[in-house]
């Protein structure tokens, strides 16, 4: 069993305490592909933490939608991935 379907396997999205931790799982990607410091565009801050495609990883799993938000492959596939519901408009 491969670390990723051990993520996947382990995830509860109906508890409030145990939700999806978007930033848990890409940090694990990271760290898995030897990634210390990510390449981050000029505009991000190196003290969040980005999915794939720009959106901020908050609190509780949500993540702040990023500069794709409108795109409707990323709103794809964050359907897909069952994290669409977590997307909420940047402030």
């Amino acid at each position: 069993m491969s670390w990723t379907a051990n993520y996947t396997q382990t995830e509860d999205t109906t508890s409030g305490t145990a939700q999806r931790c978007a930033a848990r799982a890409i940090e694990t990607v990271r760290q898995h592909a030897g990634i210390a410091t990510p390449v981050l565009p000029p505009h991000f801050s190196s003290t969040h933490v980005y999915d794939k495609w720009g959106n901020r990883c908050i609190e509780h799993g949500m993540r702040e939608s990023g500069p794709l938000g409108e795109d409707t492959g990323m709103q794809r596939a964050l359907q897909a991935g069952g994290f669409r519901g977590l997307l909420v408009p940047a402030p």
